[in-house]
């Protein structure tokens, strides 16, 4: 079950809704609930979603290149795309031909980026010179808080001034805290969201 979030929920389907391209930031402290509220956000879309992982840029542009087949073109599944930019331009002409709007969700970005330095680069380039015009939603998120401020969000980004919205994910406050858990009392809802900090991870391991 989904819990809260609304103004953040609200602040995404308002990028989605808007004509052509669309971006949003999303970043926070990691167990704080980002990718459970994309994956909520997107439940209804078309999505390309890719977390990324610690594993070298190599490896996370193959693990990407899969994601994007496994969504626009699984036929492609054995074809080796040897950079970044064949597999956007991929997306680029699949979005370009058809009428329905995608989604795509960059998770873990620091994981990736910190790898590659010309991700941010190369995702600017594309943004500025293919993506503007089309109906596409582009979701970037991180953990790493001090990546995410200085490399993506600062003056100093390539991508700087291309975000629609950014959304700095927080703790949940006591009222949400307490949804988590319905059938406690006052007293106990109170030390669960005391014990919580209204972490989001923590308060989905108790029993409601």
């Amino acid at each position: 079950m989904f819990i809260g979030r609304e103004k953040e929920l609200n602040s995404l389907r308002s990028v989605y809704e808007k004509d052509g391209f669309g971006m949003t930031v999303i970043y926070g402290r990691r167990r704080i609930g980002k990718s459970t509220l994309i994956m909520e956000f997107v439940r209804d879309k078309k999505v390309i979603f890719y977390t990324a992982t610690k594993v070298g840029s190599e490896r996370n542009l193959q693990l990407f290149a899969k994601q994007v087949f496994d969504v626009l073109d699984p036929t492609l599944s054995d074809i080796n795309f040897p950079t970044v930019e064949r597999v956007f331009d991929l997306i680029t002409d699949r979005i370009r031909n058809s009428s329905e709007k995608l989604v795509l969700v960059i998770d873990e970005l620091p994981f990736w980026a910190e790898k590659d330095e010309a991700l941010l680069s190369i995702l600017q380039k594309y943004i500025d010179t293919q993506w503007l015009h089309e109906n596409m939603m582009l979701i970037l998120c991180g953990s790493t808080l001090s990546f995410m401020e200085k490399k993506v969000l600062s003056e100093k980004s390539p991508i700087f001034g291309r975000r629609d919205s950014q959304i700095k994910l927080e703790e949940f406050n006591y009222r949400d805290s307490a949804l988590f858990v319905p059938n406690y009392s006052a007293e106990d809802k109170a030390i669960c969201y005391g014990v919580t900090g209204g972490v989001a991870k923590y308060l989905s391991l108790f029993d409601p």
